[in-house]
């Protein structure tokens, strides 16, 4: 979770990403919010700079607005009435209109060129990060910031109520069932949280911090780190005062109060203290690895696989694992595929940025003139709907082949939700792909796993999401 405030009102960014209506929910309950609303184009300017400048990719996120079926208009969801998008926000909206979806009744919000907002259309059933608004000066629930601090793949919050250490980790559930008493691991990290300390209101000396003693040494319990009783000299950490453990017992404080530095300071587990609560940073590679979509659009079946691959074993499980089944590495052979692809990757339960196509890169000869060829058949590509970024040995560009020869595996990124850029890169680089099938192939395929009798090599651990259009 990230948040940041515009005049009165609290943006949260929620990066667990979930369905609409989970979204809904979510800011409701759990952030004592609702999904942001973005009356005009200050606010959705203001939104989209915010999100430029923060530091992890956010893609689309769910905001406060559904299609109204009746009036057929999109409308925010504001507390006390049902408002129409205005013509200047409504004026962001993109759509692919390439690819024909009905479902697209709930409202994403999105950069496009790094920091231009934009609105996306999408089936509520599909999983997105969101967008959460509170009143700024509201209550900020026994913390003396607003929001979680973010350090690294970590979210951290300091709460002012005095407790034993024991009751910590009952504490850091009832504010969040995925928070526990504060794990850390890095002397610049213990240096943030006492800036902290000291710059919240109340400003405070110290807090407990997720470790005890046991047997012969203090470790973070939630994460079985056990601590040196010795500081490094290189790394400052553990920061103990006077680099070493001064009590062999007790609970750790993050402590700022002794001195300019913060210290592990150790202190009777009965000590009434403030406390820290710590939470991951939820990654949707964590949970889709090994997963997959299925998408049939008229004669086509595609199946993006949500696990990161070198381009050569990408079009080896293509090839292998769907063998009897027709399948491979993507080629894209007519121009409607192109929007079809911007919707698996862009309109499917998560988001891809990247994929792998069987596209490959050939040097460039008297005899042969082609350059970028399809591996299944070594038929060229098409550069009329699939424009290759001009590549470092065509003889329009002045680059040297020494540095192309290391970007000969085509690539597809979703540049904005439906503009479509193709390249290649290095072939050992990992990113997701999807395997192409005739549809009737992937419907047997479907039918075959539901059944048990195929007899691919890889684990059914798969949860699928399929859409025919």
């Amino acid at each position: 979770m990230f948040s940041f405030n515009d005049t009165r009102t609290e943006y949260i960014l929620n990066n667990v990403h979930s369905k609409y209506i989970q979204a809904k929910l979510a800011c409701k309950f759990n952030f004592k919010a609702k999904l942001a609303v973005v009356k005009n184009l200050r606010i959705a300017n203001f939104l989209a700079e915010a999100l430029s400048e923060i530091d992890f990719k956010t893609g689309s996120l769910w905001v406060g607005s559904e299609y109204n079926e009746a009036k057929k208009i999109w409308v925010w969801n504001t507390d006390k009435q049902i408002e129409p998008i205005s013509d200047e926000v409504n004026a962001t909206m993109k759509v692919n209109k390439d690819v024909i979806e009905l479902n697209r009744k709930c409202l994403a919000f999105a950069r496009s060129n790094h920091d231009k907002p934009e609105l996306r259309p999408l089936p509520c059933i599909v999983y997105r990060g969101s967008l959460c608004e509170r009143p700024s000066d509201g209550d900020m629930d026994g913390s003396s910031h607003v929001g979680w601090i973010r350090i690294k793949n970590k979210l951290y919050k300091i709460f002012t109520e005095l407790v034993p250490y024991d009751e910590v980790e009952v504490k850091c559930f009832k504010h969040d069932p995925e928070s526990k008493p504060a794990v850390i691991k890095s002397y610049k990290t213990a240096q943030i949280l006492g800036r902290y300390l000291l710059i919240g209101r109340p400003s405070l000396e110290n807090a407990w911090i997720g470790a005890r003693w046991w047997p012969s040494q203090f470790y973070f319990e939630f994460e079985n780190v056990p601590l040196k009783n010795t500081t490094n000299e290189k790394t400052h950490y553990p920061p103990w005062r006077n680099n070493t453990l001064q009590k062999p017992a007790g609970c750790l404080l993050l402590d700022r109060h002794l001195s300019n530095i913060t210290y592990f300071v150790e202190a009777r587990c009965k000590r009434l203290r403030p406390y820290i609560c710590y939470k991951k940073v939820i990654s949707i590679n964590d949970t889709i690895n090994n997963t997959y979509a299925d998408i049939i659009i008229d004669d086509r079946g595609y199946r993006i696989h949500y696990m990161l691959q070198p381009w050569k074993l990408a079009l080896k499980y293509c090839k292998d694992r769907y063998k009897k089944y027709g399948g491979k590495l993507v080629e894209i052979t007519h121009p409607n595929m192109v929007y079809e692809l911007l919707y698996v990757m862009g309109e499917n339960k998560t988001t891809a940025q990247h994929i792998w196509i069987a596209g490959k890169y050939k040097r460039l000869t008297k005899e042969d003139i082609t350059k970028w060829y399809w591996v299944s058949n070594n038929e060229p590509v098409d550069m009329t709907y699939v424009p290759v970024l001009g590549n470092k040995t065509d003889r329009n560009y002045f680059y040297s082949r020494g540095v192309e020869d290391f970007n000969t595996c085509l690539n597809m990124d979703r540049e904005n939700h439906v503009m479509a850029l193709f390249y290649g890169t290095i072939c050992f680089a990992e990113q997701f792909f999807v395997c192409l099938f005739d549809a009737q192939n992937l419907i047997r395929l479907q039918e075959e796993e539901h059944q048990g009798t195929d007899d691919g090599y890889m684990e059914k651990i798969y949860n699928r999401s399929s859409v025919i259009l």
